[in-house]
């Protein structure tokens, strides 16, 4: 959908929705705080507790909740189109930024009913400002405490919210030490009324956040397990290799590779150099009165290069080819042959043709590779890891 037909179907959108957003209806928890507290005295220290109950009873986010936020979060999550996610939002945010109307906008850094309103508007304001983002860096070191999993969630032993730096107890507390009447006070009640909008607020930015980064977490774990496919493929069957083999690559990896794109997981090598690589093979070999019979081999590649490309976490359409000398035990033929071999796709199958001297003269022998290296030793993320290099000291490379 180009933009243009975008910001159309927005439009119709906001035309035709039903609901009309007004400032935010009085708050359910005041009642319910001042309900609970008519008829006790209830210390400063232990409003929070008091509102902490409150908030399990269904005055946030609850069913006696009358500000529409959580049925709004609802219908969020349950939109399919871009068009819709992006209405449902617009009106999410403003019904959380309403809950704050009258509430001063400076995000000063006191630890006072006012600055942290400010702290706490600020934040949402950014955080709309980061969604809606056509072209959004998740990565910018100013943007990551707002899209951070663990920024906006309500920690319940303290009533902190750590990306607004708002201490709701300590808050409360100071708020409510009146003297005797303190915690039925004006200024009391305020703060009771601040703490239920904070909570409830900062639990529709969090459900914001996961709904933003779903997607981007599922192709994470995508990613993921496509790199942990290909360099398990990489290390023990496509690309088996002796540790030697497997030093001299990794060296040559990390050269080409620089260190930024290593550090990231990067996708496993689309190639691959043989170096002395011993493996079993069979050779049809001419006997001294000119018949053929097949005579098992020790094959050593001196120098290969091999080639594939991946789809999926799987190599396909593979091809390399190696200088080798083939040591077979047969009457009538020389021990040591040269010759070359050529790796195909079929099965990871290798056929060649080796060279030497025979009672008959000079022989072309045809070579079937059956390459069991991996059946020697089993390579380990601890392996990936020091492929890669430095990059990813200390990390793990699975999903």
């Amino acid at each position: 959908m180009n933009k243009t037909l975008f910001q159309a179907s927005v439009a119709l959108l906001v035309v035709t929705r039903c609901s009309v957003l007004r400032a935010a209806p009085p708050e359910a928890c005041t009642a319910a705080y001042q309900k609970k507290i008519a008829a006790q005295t209830v210390p400063a220290s232990s409003v929070y507790v008091v509102i902490s109950q409150e908030q399990q009873s269904g005055c946030i986010l609850g069913p006696t909740d009358n500000s529409g936020i959580e049925q709004m979060t609802e219908e969020l999550r349950a939109a399919n189109t871009g068009a819709e996610k992006a209405v449902l939002r617009k009106e999410l945010f403003e019904a959380v930024l309403a809950q704050f109307e009258g509430y001063p906008t400076v995000a000063c850094t006191e630890d006072t009913l006012a600055c942290a309103a400010g702290r706490h508007v600020s934040n949402m304001r950014n955080l709309q400002e980061a969604v809606n983002a056509e072209n959004l860096n998740a990565r910018d070191a100013k943007l990551a405490p707002l899209l951070a999993a663990k920024s906006w969630p309500l920690i319940p032993a303290t009533g902190s919210i750590e990306i607004s730096k708002i201490h709701l107890a300590e808050l409360l507390t100071h708020e409510c030490t009146d003297g005797a009447d303190g915690t039925r006070s004006p200024q009391c009640i305020a703060a009771v009324e601040f703490a239920a909008k904070t909570m409830r607020t900062s639990e529709a930015m969090r459900q914001v956040v996961d709904m933003y980064s779903q997607p981007i977490i599922e192709a994470n774990a995508q990613f993921l397990t496509v790199r942990d496919k290909e360099w398990n493929s990489y290390m023990n069957d496509v690309s088996v290799q002796y540790p030697w083999e497997l030093w001299a690559n990794g060296l040559i990896f990390q050269k080409v590779t620089p260190l930024e794109e290593r550090a990231k997981f990067p996708r496993a090598p689309s190639s691959k150099w043989v170096f002395l690589h011993p493996s079993p093979g069979f050779e049809r070999v001419e006997g001294p009165t000119g018949g053929h019979s097949t005579q098992a081999s020790v094959l050593i590649e001196f120098v290969g290069y091999e080639k594939w490309r991946w789809s999926g976490g799987a190599a396909s359409n593979r091809w390399g080819a190696s200088l080798v000398t083939s040591f077979v035990d047969a009457t009538g033929s020389h021990s040591v042959g040269y010759g070359v071999l050529l790796k195909t796709p079929f099965k990871n199958a290798s056929v060649g043709a080796i060279w030497r001297k025979g009672d008959r003269g000079q022989q072309v022998n045809l070579m079937i590779n059956v390459d069991l290296a991996k059946l020697i030793e089993q390579y380990k993320d601890v392996d990936v890891k020091g492929f890669l290099g430095k990059a990813l000291s200390g990390q793990g490379v699975n999903p």
